[in-house]
């Protein structure tokens, strides 16, 4: 399938370009134990282009995406950013970007793999059509969708959440770090309990916390430190 997208090459001159690509439809897994299945058609409806799609524009200027492509490509459409209208299912859907062979692809580790939808290995928003594993399309929230419309305003807020759940992880590695590396000197001075003074641990690593660049991820994760 023939359609017109925006994606990432090895190029000193064009790491990006647009132009006529060739959707690919590889059968993917959400998590670990699950299926393997095709994606369905989806057309995109609003797309961000965040630091990540910089960086990756980037790396294609110096050479450095071959590991980034899908299997047998020499390219990847970016875009991991939006929303998305499923035709199949007559529905808006919000498109969940990262799963793959793992527990959870937050967290992988040895012997397992993960993949990304427009940064790692899988294309991405940036493109007329995407084929999307159907498991990995989440539903709109009630109210935002009237005959058949999709509310302006959310589609734009729809935008943020992948920055937003890069803050979410990032905060729950401090905590796993506080609770896991700081607990014993906190159940000494607070006098409590392993299991108790791992709930504080987690929560006293923020006083000794430094965020790094002033990007949507870090204005988040320093809101809610804050």
């Amino acid at each position: 399938m023939h359609v017109f997208g925006t994606f990432f090459q090895n190029d000193p001159q064009r790491p990006l370009k647009y132009g006529e690509v060739e959707l690919i439809n590889p059968p993917r897994q959400r998590l670990r134990g699950e299926p393997l299945k095709e994606g369905i058609l989806a057309h995109p409806v609003i797309v961000g282009f965040c630091g990540t799609d910089h960086e990756l524009m980037e790396m294609g200027r110096r050479g450095e995406l071959t590991a980034k492509f899908p299997a047998g490509q020499n390219r990847l459409i970016n875009g991991h950013e939006g929303v998305v209208w499923v035709p199949e299912q007559n529905r808006f859907a919000i498109v969940l970007i990262r799963g793959g062979d793992s527990v959870d692809p937050t967290r992988f580790t040895e012997g397992e793999t993960y993949f990304e939808y427009g940064c790692d290995q899988a294309d991405g928003l940036f493109c007329d059509s995407i084929f999307v594993n159907p498991d990995m399309l989440l539903d709109i929230p009630d109210g935002y969708v009237r005959d058949g419309k999709l509310a302006l305003s959310f589609a734009k807020k729809m935008v943020f959440p992948d920055p937003f759940a890069c803050m979410l992880f990032q905060l729950e590695r401090m905590e796993d770090l506080g609770s896991a590396h700081w607990f014993r000197q906190t159940a000494r001075r607070r006098r409590c309990d392993l299991e108790t003074a791992r709930t504080y641990a987690a929560d006293e690593i923020f006083a000794r916390t430094v965020i790094f660049g002033l990007g949507t991820t870090g204005m988040f994760v320093g809101d809610v430190i804050r």
